[in-house]
């Protein structure tokens, strides 16, 4: 069941001031007088319960009435909703069309009704609506029994012609979900299996005569070529695969509205691998395409995918010698989603925007040397429930950033408590061959700590040799917050991690 304070922190101002004009439609009904105070009263985030809104905001109610006016002010938002995205994409337009085609049964209007339908299967099938089109048939099919200028024969077939010509693309639909789900939860990491699997969809999407006629059936090509690609790790075909196809789907005119959505995921995936592949000069060009995609049908998509941009400015500030400039980007950025903007107290938002502020932000202030600031970002994670919720991987991602920081500051006690309790509680992943790396690495942060001259001592800085000459190259973008072996290069090099991470990304000639 949906929440209502939850649904009200979520909308946009956009839709908020959508909301107000919607409801303020009837200026002299009391009850949206009532309604309007109900939503300021929870955008206002002051009442700990609803028995402390009632108490102070509608005392005269009782709960019964309470929770009435409650429910009717989410089907106001709901219509509000509908009334602002009502064109939104063209498939909101064909199922307005159904809608529409249903009142018109209603009212024994059957001509209107069938026209209706026939305009939802032109837009169904344009834009490669299958799903709907079944349903669009199956209407019409009813609506035969009461129109005899419908032969129902015809759409009969229809149904079973595209329920055959598509049958493969949905059962590689199900497959593809099924391997990306398996790729997120292994954080893609994949294993020989996953890409074997995704290389045998390939093929099947590849072969399948509806390609070279479906969007849809191209989309799927291309995404599996793609994650081919990056489960083994082949940045560079990658990276030209990725801009070849966008501009081949471009130039031929194959992104529409309908598309969009797609159109930004594709950019949002070049601008990445861009990232990863340190062709900063090219991500700067395609994040200025992305942003103006975010920009087009009248920010269709901008608060759904506007942390991408966000995102991928930081990083090229980042990278790119402009620390400071990186740090004002994301901190402006963060302020539309805290509760209160002197607080670190985030509205209700998935985890990886979470991470993608504080972890950044951390690493960003530790590059510049200033481990107050850094240690002030990535506390809120042990201090909110947030930590709770991240996944072992993740925590410990979050557990060696935090010990790091306080290195740097010469905390030496509370270093060593630190990892003393990380392989306590996170002994279960510690324990796995995957996690030798990690396990390594705190092996030797401890030993820079606790011994005296550490540098001078034989033994541990060739330990921390063997671990750097076996360490993957830099990646942007890569599992490690910061990078476990630049940190240890600029330790032996008595550098800053930042000049050290400079020369990975821009070597000297």
């Amino acid at each position: 069941m949906r929440k209502l304070d939850a649904v009200i922190r979520s909308l946009s101002k956009q839709e908020v001031r959508n909301f107000k004009i919607y409801t303020n439609r009837i200026k002299t009904n009391n009850r949206q007088k009532k309604i309007l105070l109900l939503f300021d009263a929870y955008r206002s985030e002051k009442y700990k319960s609803d028995d402390d809104l009632i108490k102070e905001v509608f005392p005269e109610l009782n709960k019964n009435a309470f929770y009435r006016l409650r429910n009717r002010l989410l089907d106001e938002i709901d219509q509000s909703l509908f009334m602002l995205y009502n064109d939104m994409d063209d498939k909101i337009l064909v199922l307005r069309c159904i809608m529409l085609a249903k009142i018109s049964y209603h009212k024994n209007d059957y001509k209107s009704a069938y026209s209706l339908l026939l305009e939802a299967e032109k837009q169904a099938f344009n834009s490669e609506f299958y799903d709907v089109l079944n349903v669009i048939y199956n209407e019409i099919i009813a609506l035969s029994s009461y129109f005899a200028e419908i032969d129902p024969r015809i759409y009969i077939k229809k149904i079973s012609d595209v329920e055959r010509k598509f049958a493969t693309l949905n059962e590689l639909n199900r497959l593809i979900a099924e391997i990306a789900y398996e790729l997120r939860s292994r954080n893609y990491e994949g294993d020989s299996d996953t890409i074997q699997m995704l290389r045998s969809i390939n093929h099947r999407l590849s072969t399948s005569e509806i390609v070279n006629n479906s969007f849809q059936a191209k989309i799927r090509v291309y995404t599996c070529i793609r994650d081919i690609l990056y489960q083994e790790k082949k940045i560079v075909q990658l990276k030209e695969y990725l801009i070849t196809t966008f501009n081949n789907f471009e130039s031929n005119n194959l992104f529409s509205k309908t598309y969009h959505r797609e159109k930004i995921e594709m950019l949002i995936w070049v601008v990445n691998i861009l990232l990863k592949a340190k062709d900063f000069s090219l991500c700067n060009e395609y994040s200025k395409k992305l942003w103006e995609e975010l920009n087009k049908y009248n920010k269709l998509y901008f608060e759904k995918y506007k942390w991408s941009y966000f995102q991928t400015t930081f990083m090229t500030n980042y990278f790119g010698n402009e620390i400071d400039a990186g740090i004002d980007i994301l901190t402006e950025f963060r302020k539309d989603y805290l509760q209160n903007p002197e607080t670190l107290v985030f509205k209700d938002l998935p985890i990886q925007i979470i991470l993608l502020f504080q972890l950044n932000l951390t690493v960003a202030h530790y590059a510049n040397n200033e481990y107050n600031e850094a240690l002030e970002q990535i506390r809120m994670f042990f201090f909110s429930d947030i930590y709770k919720k991240l996944n072992p991987q993740l925590k410990l991602n979050v557990f060696i950033v935090d010990i790091i920081v306080h290195f740097e500051r010469g905390d030496t006690e509370y270093v060593l408590s630190r990892i003393k309790e990380v392989k306590r509680n996170l002994r279960n992943i510690l324990s796995k061959d995957t996690y030798h790396r990690e396990k390594e690495f705190l092996y030797i942060l401890r030993k820079l700590i606790s011994t005296s001259n550490p540098l001078k001592n034989k033994a541990l800085t060739k330990r921390a040799q063997i671990f750097i000459a076996s360490s993957p190259d830099f990646e942007p973008g890569a599992n490690e917050t910061i990078d476990y072996r630049i940190f240890l290069e600029s330790k032996l090099n008595k550098v800053s991690y930042y000049k050290a991470l400079q020369e990975h990304l821009h070597p000297l000639v």
